[in-house]
């Protein structure tokens, strides 16, 4: 995601690319819905100091709300341990729950297994 002009990658989270490189199953919808959530908002980013694909690493919030959070309970990422530490796997089981499973067409990311 873009903001203000920086290319920013969400901390903790994998979710299905849909760029010219890459389209994945799941990637339209879930660009679509980071769109959504947060175009037009004021967005907070914390950089972590680390760079992911060229791409500058950042929890990003929408007032006191974790936007990575909101991409995993719509069913449009997934928690990624290695970097998250399990931050966002109850958010992955709730929307497992009601129906929005991301695993079924996504799988998770070889780098978010925890070494």
């Amino acid at each position: 995601m873009i903001v203000n002009g920086v290319d920013i990658r969400l901390q903790g989270i994998a979710a299905p690319e849909d760029n010219h490189a890459r389209r994945e199953p799941g990637g339209p919808e879930a660009t679509a819905s980071l769109h959504a959530i947060v175009d037009g908002k004021r967005l907070r980013c914390e950089l972590d100091g680390t760079k992911a694909r060229g791409r500058l690493v950042a929890m990003c919030f929408i007032g006191g709300t974790d936007v990575g959070e909101m991409q995993v309970l719509a069913g449009h990422a997934r928690d990624c341990p290695h970097y998250s530490g399990g931050r966002y796997a109850t958010a992955e089981m709730k929307a497992r729950a009601v129906g929005r499973d991301l695993s079924a067409i996504y799988a998770l990311p070889a780098y978010c297994t925890p070494r």
